[in-house]
């Protein structure tokens, strides 16, 4: 035989499927015309004496290998019409790896056959060329979680729409989206069931910044919570094979898989053929063989014996899974569906924000309904935000009012840091809270310097510029530009114009607190950004801004 990798066999089920497997092989290959199971296929005899190797690599999916390989041994070593043996290379390779190995190897370099876990990573390379050739295998994309978990909720006889599961009412573990298929796959049925519009994009936001918190569950903890059947633990977003494998061979369900109302997405383990127009005749002939053995009728039997569904989308017997009632939830066009993965990578980049408070007198003020004042207000809206950003996100404190640092009409109170770095034992989270919660204590000065205070906010960020990040201003006020006269309004539009440099963008962000804030100076200044000015009133209509001002952004050029 070849040099086929192997990794080990899936139990009893798998050792005698793939003998049949190769018996089947050795009867039915004959010179010339080989057929097996009445297909004809590019294959000669495995006995006779080959000119030279023709090597394929295959690049699948971590989850995937085992399949692969057995349904693949029975090939590995024949000879095909072309007289040259053929040799079978499997690589168990995660997604990732293969899109960064396309914006660097010329198409050539790059594996002939490629089988990720979902057509959603293919569409992310455009480097290389594809010709699809079916689908290896699926597994619906399910809620799993502890039995006393789903029964507490009633899931298992009424299950929830998508928007339910990730509306953040339970907590829910979502797999890292940067290296998972499942987690993308997740959120595009949450996207889709819910009408792909504005509505839509915001729910993909809040379950992107959701999964991203520091406090979020994580898949582990959603494990160790259905290891131990507790009924208040996190769910897990996963693949109906995750639940397979963790119920195999224990008496009771350790995982009860939830097929969301309104139907499931799908890990589809694409077979892809890959630069096909950089193969010669020989390489041609031997991925044909490869794909056709791929494709034969013992394959399905191999994904079941391996916990997954078959390509048509029937069930493994004998795991519990077999009666479950799944509504597939149809592709979006190709249209759509990059409109979504750009919409996810521009929600993952890191944040990276200035937040800039008025700490002039009128911040004093109360806010009707509460017991707080204005800056209290934002101070607490601005805590609450960052408990939103991932411990990867960066952030910063100025204050501002006039008289207040010599000639200058702003202070920094905190610099510009990762939320997640530690110094003397204490978080830049932490000492960021603390320093806002502490706000009502810097209120004074004499007026509101509002537009130098802008162009000097979104000037440092655009001096100070970070790639890989989004950049942007969260400035907030209660009122007008008061008492400075050193710059106008259409001065600081200008200056903030040429500031702005599309490659680099830092977006101004203005939050008007309260009815006294000048909303159209606020949307005069942010326009050259490509910002968005708001107002708000009340608290809740102030987390509502904050959390659009999150949803909305957009990463770097």
């Amino acid at each position: 035989m070849g040099s086929i990798r192997r990794s080990g066999w899936r139990g009893q089920v798998g050792r005698v499927l793939v003998t049949l497997v190769v018996l089947a092989v050795a009867v039915a290959i004959s010179p010339p015309g080989a057929r097996l199971l009445g297909l004809p296929l590019p294959w000669a005899s495995a006995t006779s004496t080959c000119t030279a190797p023709t090597t394929i690599t295959v690049a699948a999916a971590p989850r995937a290998v085992p399949l692969v390989e057995e349904a693949l041994a029975p090939v590995d070593g024949t000879r095909l019409s072309d007289e040259r043996c053929l040799t079978v290379q499997i690589q168990s390779q995660a997604a990732t790896d293969v899109i960064s190995g396309a914006s660097v190897l010329p198409p050539d370099r790059a594996p002939q056959v490629w089988i990720p876990d979902s057509s959603l990573w293919v569409r992310q390379i455009d480097t290389w060329e594809f010709a699809a050739a079916g689908s290896l295998a699926t597994s619906p994309i399910i809620v799993a979680g502890s039995p006393a978990a789903v029964d507490s909720l009633g899931w298992a006889t009424h299950p929830p729409a998508w928007g339910t599961v990730l509306s953040g009412e339970h907590p829910v573990a979502l797999p890292d989206l940067r290296d998972d298929a499942t987690a993308s796959t997740a959120l595009l049925g949450l996207w889709q069931s819910l009408g792909m519009d504005a509505s839509a994009d915001k729910a993909i936001a809040a379950a992107v910044i959701s999964a991203a918190r520091a406090d979020a569950p994580s898949v582990q903890d959603a494990l160790q919570a259905a290891a131990d059947d507790d009924p208040k633990g996190p769910f897990l977003i996963t693949s109906e094979a995750t639940v397979v494998d963790a119920n195999r061979g224990a008496d009771q369900p350790r995982l009860v898989a939830v097929y969301p109302r309104g139907g499931s997405p799908a890990l589809d383990f694409p077979l892809i053929r890959v630069a096909p127009k950089q193969q010669d005749s020989h390489r041609t002939l031997a991925v044909d063989a490869v794909l056709a053995a791929l494709g034969t009728d013992p394959v399905p039997a191999l994904a079941h014996a391996n916990g997954l569904r078959d390509g048509s989308g029937a069930a493994p017997e004998g795991t519990g899974i077999e009666t479950a009632t799944v509504a597939p939830l149809a592709a979006p066009s190709n249209t759509e569906t990059a409109a979504f993965l750009g919409r996810l990578r521009d929600l993952q980049v890191p944040s990276r924000i200035l937040t800039v408070m008025d700490v002039s007198p009128s911040m004093r003020s109360g806010v009707p309904g509460t017991p707080l004042s204005r800056v209290q207000l934002a101070g607490q809206a601005a805590i609450a935000v960052g408990n939103l950003l991932s411990d990867r996100s960066s952030a910063g404190l100025w204050i501002f009012s006039l008289e207040r640092d010599g000639a200058l009409p702003y202070r920094q109170i905190t610099p510009l840091a990762p939320l997640g770095t530690t110094r003397n034992g204490q978080t830049h989270r932490d000492l960021l809270d603390r320093e806002l919660a502490a706000l009502p204590d810097q209120v004074g000065g004499a007026g509101t310097a509002l537009y130098a205070t802008a162009v000097a906010s979104v000037r440092t960020m655009t001096e100070h510029y970070q790639e890989e990040a989004v950049n942007s201003v969260v400035l907030f006020t209660d009122g007008s530009n008061e008492n400075d006269p050193s710059i106008s309004l259409n001065e600081a539009v200008a200056q903030l114009t040429a500031l702005h440099d599309p490659r680099h963008p830092v977006q101004l962000i203005a939050i008007g607190i309260g009815p006294t804030a000048d909303v159209q100076g606020l949307q005069a200044l942010v326009a050259p950004t490509g910002g968005k000015a708001y107002r708000a009133t009340t608290p809740q209509e102030l987390r509502q801004v904050l959390f659009d001002s999150l949803a909305r952004r957009t990463g770097p050029a």
